[in-house]
């Protein structure tokens, strides 16, 4: 295989289009994190009682029929979307949200309960992000980076690999959201909250439990931080702590310690804690469900009980519902689209009166809402472009950077039956590209979403180059 990348832009007209303003509100996003117990391992369908199916059919107090549609079929909301993406592991799930998003398609954990909530509280469209995978401790597997002051980690077993993967998954959906669901209108999106339930495997390694609660605070401080994680202040975050461990341990303590305000002043009113070893709220939800002809034991994944996911994951919700929004606006992200360069930004309490968006320095002539979240730069040309987001609050300016580099950043070659098949990677607005060979144009007018073309062979192997047709003005 031979690889080799040489770009030239050629001149082409660019024209900026105003952005349309979306009356509808921001897709909400919640990332839903964990091990397996996130995964959730309840019973769909089957003889038991511990199954969704019993638990709809014995049903005295109707609460679970919003479930199952007149003919008895499982509902699908289709104002919850739902992803989950096992990778390194497996494979991926995507689509409106029903039964089975647990840790197999016969199987669900707190989503569908959290989804329903949600779903049922909210006006605008809802997406969870499912970031949970089986046997993860926090003390090494979703290590903090404040904490763990590891490398950049590249393998499944690598400290804080699994951190870094929740980051990935929610930049990945939010960026290509129309990609898993093509009913995106562009009405932006907001990261809205995070949902936490782990803590099984911590139990195991040398000090991780007595470490549960400062590796917890760190975790919650990095994923929020701008250098760390998601780069949003005060993002709400709920806990459900681990329940189905029977004994007392500091894995518990450490997490009904983020709820306490006198020892957290910074987590009050943005941190929640659901204590899974005691009925919850005015109506005593219950958490802990037994086996018929078992003795009261909880086992590691709560008995596979469809009750116990399905509460824990309404329970959350209701928490995560009663904690404050970020006060202030956060998370400018740039990324190349076919259409041009997208900027999503979420707004905090605080509305914006009115807004300005800079492109290297220079003002951007747009018509746009102050409560909009989305924009795309139509003029922007293949290259490095830099962004600024200039926010006129009631309290004064605020100010959002973020940069996007939408360049063609490597040509392959690899040799076929007929010639040479190319492939190239581009993000952003191309009008087209030109293959050469060296120095002589052999494929012209290639269209601007094309990614791969296989060219005639000559007798020996000749260079190879790729350029854009578009040409930014000179500076």
């Amino acid at each position: 295989m031979s690889r080799i990348l040489h770009v030239t832009l050629l001149s082409a007209a660019a024209f900026l289009a105003a952005a349309s303003v979306h009356a509808e509100s921001p897709v909400k996003v919640y990332l839903l994190v964990g091990q397996s117990n996130m995964q959730g391992k309840g019973a769909i369908e089957g003889e038991g009682t511990n199954t969704l199916l019993h638990m709809v059919g014995n049903d005295p107090k109707k609460e679970f029929q919003s479930l199952v549609n007149s003919d008895g079929e499982w509902v699908e909301r289709e104002d919850v979307w739902i992803h989950y993406d096992l990778h390194p592991f497996g494979g991926l799930r995507h689509g409106l949200l029903k039964p089975g998003y647990g840790s197999s398609g016969g199987q669900i954990g707190p989503e569908l309960g959290f989804g329903h909530v949600i779903g049922d509280a909210s006006e605008g469209q809802i997406l969870l992000i499912k970031a949970a995978w089986g046997g993860k401790s926090l003390a090494h597997n979703f290590l903090p980076p404040s904490i763990g002051k590891y490398p950049h980690p590249l393998q499944p077993d690598d400290p804080g690999y699994f951190y870094h993967q929740t980051l990935r998954l929610a930049d990945e959906v939010t960026k290509n959201i129309e990609t898993f669901f093509p009913d995106y209108k562009g009405q932006g999106m907001e990261i809205a909250g995070i949902g936490w339930h782990q803590g099984w495997n911590d139990q195991y390694g040398e000090n991780d439990d007595v470490n549960y609660e400062r590796n917890l605070e760190a975790f919650i401080k990095d994923i929020r931080s701008v250098e760390h994680g998601l780069g949003i202040p005060n993002l709400p975050f709920v806990i459900a702590t681990s329940g189905m461990i029977e004994k007392e341990t500091p894995i518990k303590e450490g997490q009904l310690a983020m709820g306490d305000a006198g020892k957290y002043p910074q987590f009050a009113g943005n941190v929640a804690v659901v204590d899974t070893d005691k009925p919850y709220g005015p109506d005593k939800m219950e958490f802990k469900y037994y086996m018929e002809g078992e003795p009261k034991k909880v086992g590691y994944h709560w008995n596979n009980h469809v009750n116990s996911y399905f509460n824990i994951g309404r329970a959350m919700a209701a928490e995560m519902l009663n904690l404050d929004e970020p006060k202030l606006p956060s998370h400018l992200v740039a990324h190349g689209k076919d259409e041009g360069v997208r900027l999503n930004w979420q707004l905090g309490s605080e509305k914006p009166k009115s807004i300005e968006i800079l492109r290297n320095g220079k003002k951007l002539d747009v018509t746009h809402a102050p409560t909009q979240t989305e924009y795309i730069d139509a003029a922007a040309l293949p290259g490095a472009n830099s962004y600024e987001l200039v926010l006129n609050l009631p309290s004064g300016k605020q100010t959002l950077n973020s940069a996007c580099d939408t360049s063609v950043t490597e040509l392959n070659a690899y040799r076929s039956l007929d010639g040479v098949m190319l492939s190239w990677e581009a993000e952003g607005k191309y009008e087209g590209f030109r293959i050469s060979r060296d120095g002589e144009v052999i494929a012209d007018g290639i269209a601007g979403d094309v990614r791969s073309l296989e060219a005639a062979s000559k007798p020996r192997p000749r260079a190879r180059s790729l350029t854009p047709l578009n040409q930014p003005p000179a500076r």
